[in-house]
Parts: structure tokens; C-alpha cells; sequence
């Protein structure tokens, strides 16, 4: 189904926890850039590990690597970044919640960072490593499996497939890293993309826009299912949406989202999977397309 409407910047207030890692990344790059120790203390690196440095598996995704003081292009570098995270982060919170992006994010760059740490190990590099992408990337590639079909405006201007938009970056990135030899970030990319595919697929418990992939994902949701409900929890899949209509600015009703959601439920664990409130919504939206 196509989504007639573009996802758009929404006005409602940043998120705290989005504020603070937006803040911290800011705050990190400018530290990387006036204090030469900081990046050998808070980059990825094999000596460091060997030090005990433990909190580099993490720290090497949150600031942006400086070749010496301020520069025009780290500015213009940071500044991307930040709005990579601003976009994408609140939607990904306004779907998730603050604690599964916080886990999202942390994840996506502690995985990538055991594994460019592992590369590094392997091939005794002396390089450190710093790279925000694992983190940010992570966030870009769970949004792209929960708004599928979503058009976005990358600066306001270019309009974008949600999907082709990340083939885009993804292909842009890891050529880039190719060509410069650069295989501990092209891993780490892969790793935490990796993680953010999982994370999202068995948090929200709903395929992917990758149609190949349904057979393998049905398994592993039916198997996340159980392992869930084993302690008596229950948790309800479906987190609405706000998609922002590009004209007005107000903010509509995601319904085809909702509907492919609760129609993946259904498929995967029949009608008894639904709630009231699901079962409402859902006579609600086909009342309205029974009037059209």
C-alpha cells in the first residue's frame, strides 16, 4: 500500500532522551576536536581494550572523528549526523518508546563496536576507531521496517522511498569504505544493521518490507512470541504513528500502517491474537473505506 502522505518533521517537543544523546554527540565532537587525548581515551581501539577501556565498545559511536581542531567539514559532518538522529530518532520513539530506542541505539553501536574491535584485534591494527554511523544507522534502518512504504523529504526538498532512501546510504557508506580499505567500519555498519533488523522484527513482532525474508521471519516472531508469553506478559505489537501531512502540518491517522500490522498478527497468530481496542480500530477503518 502506498502512503499518500509525507513523513514529515513533527512538531511536537524533542524527546529527552533524544535531547541528551543529540547534546552528547554535540558536546563529544567539539571535545574530540580541542583535546588531543580525547579520541585515543574515547575511540574504538585494540590497545585501548587491552587497557581495560571497556566503555570504547560504546563511546567510538558518539562523537564524530576530527583529523585536528575545528574544521568546516566536521562541522557540516556533525551537523548531518544530528539531523540523521533528530529525524529519525523521534519517530523511531514515538513507535517504540524511549526505553526500546535507548536500546535500539546503545545496541546497534556496542554491536558494531564488538565487532570492528574484533576485526582490528584480528588484523593487529594499530588504527582507533571513531564512527557514529553503527548507531545511526541502526535507528535509520528500524524506521525503514516500521514505515515501509513511507515517502520522506530529505532536507525538506528531495522526496525519497523510504526503502530506496536506505539502499541509497547504505550503498554510498559502505562503497565509500571499500574503497578506502576501511573493513572495521564497513563490519561495524553491517553488525549493527544486523542487530537493528533483529531488534525491530522481535520488539514489534511484524515482517519486513523484505519479502524473501517472511518465511524466516514468521519463525523467528512465533518463536519471540512464546519466550515472551512463557512469564505471563503480555505486549501489544502495535505502537501508532504520527505521519504529518505535508500540506497542513497536522497530523493524521496512520490506518494502512495499523491495518498491515494487525493483519500480520493475524496471519501469524489468528483473530484470538487481537485486542478490543484492536478489533474496534480496525471495524472503524473499514467503516470509513465502506463510505468512500
Amino acid at each position: 500500500m502506498s502512503n499518500p502522505f509525507y513523513q514529515q518533521l513533527s512538531p511536537t517537543p524533542t524527546p529527552k532522551w533524544l535531547k541528551f544523546f543529540l547534546t552528547l554527540m554535540t558536546m563529544a565532537t567539539l571535545a574530540s576536536a580541542f583535546f588531543p587525548q580525547f579520541t585515543p581515551l574515547f575511540g574504538l581501539s585494540e590497545e585501548g581494550i587491552d587497557r581495560f577501556f571497556y566503555w570504547q565498545w560504546l563511546s567510538y559511536a558518539l562523537f564524530e572523528p576530527s583529523s585536528g581542531g575545528l574544521s568546516f567539514s566536521l562541522i557540516i559532518q556533525l551537523g548531518f549526523s544530528l539531523y540523521l538522529l533528530w529525524i529519525f530518532g523521534r519517530s523511531v520513539i514515538d513507535r517504540l518508546g524511549p526505553s526500546r530506542f535507548i536500546s535500539l541505539f546503545l545496541g546497534s553501536a556496542i554491536i558494531g563496536g564488538l565487532t570492528a574491535w574484533g576485526l582490528l584485534k584480528t588484523l593487529h591494527s594499530p588504527l582507533t576507531f571513531v564512527d557514529p554511523r553503527p548507531a545511526l544507522y541502526g535507528c535509520m534502518f528500524s524506521w525503514t521496517i516500521l514505515n515501509a512504504n513511507a515517502t520522506v523529504l530529505l532536507f525538506f526538498a528531495v522526496p525519497f522511498n523510504a526503502c530506496r532512501a536506505l539502499y541509497v546510504f547504505l550503498g554510498i557508506s559502505l562503497l565509500i569504505d571499500l574503497s578506502h580499505g576501511n573493513w572495521p567500519a564497513a563490519v561495524a555498519l553491517l553488525a549493527a544493521l544486523a542487530y537493528a533488523y533483529f531488534f525491530t522484527l522481535i520488539s514489534c513482532q511484524m515482517l519486513s518490507p523484505f519479502s524473501f525474508m517472511h518465511p524466516l521471519e514468521k519463525i523467528i516472531i512465533r518463536a519471540s512470541s512464546r519466550l515472551k508469553r512463557w512469564p505471563g506478559k503480555s505486549e501489544q505489537v502495535y505502537h501508532s504513528s504520527k505521519i504529518y501531512d505535508i500540506r497542513s502540518g497536522k497530523p493524521v491517522l496512520d490506518d494502512e500502517q495499523f491495518m498491515d500490522a494487525m493483519l500480520t498478527r493475524i496471519s501469524l497468530y489468528g483473530e484470538e491474537s487481537l485486542s478490543p481496542e484492536d478489533r474496534k480500530r480496525m471495524e472503524q477503518i473499514s467503516a470509513r473505506k465502506r463510505k468512500k
